[in-house]
């Protein structure tokens, strides 16, 4: 058994809609932007985390996450390379495996 965790859990508020995007017929994926505040003394941060959902979740996260809802997420850290302005950059994401939506902006009519 592996001792070792690749485990993060967030809870912060949506930054902008997320959009449905298809890979294949079959797998669809979208990205969310996650705002996580800290604040200590008279002092405040704010931290954006980028995560990814895929099937199910993204299309049910597109469908009734907006910006300013509260999320729950958890998942994996992952790391990945690309190149802008031919500049080698990484980024980190996060990979869903659970999102819980805490509170919502949205209007049930």
């Amino acid at each position: 058994m592996n001792p070792f965790l690749n485990s993060i859990e967030i809870i912060g508020n949506v930054g902008k809609k997320p959009i449905l995007r298809h890979l294949s017929e079959n797998v669809q994926t979208t990205r969310l932007s996650i705002a996580v505040t800290d604040k200590y003394q008279d002092k405040e941060r704010t931290e954006w985390f980028p995560a990814i959902l895929y099937g199910k979740q993204a299309v049910m996260a597109c469908l009734h996450l907006n910006p300013g809802d509260s999320v729950l997420v958890r998942g994996a850290m992952h790391s990945r390379k690309y190149e802008q302005d031919g500049i080698q950059r990484m980024i980190w994401e996060i990979y869903v495996d659970k999102l819980v939506i805490l509170i919502s902006s949205k209007k049930e009519i």
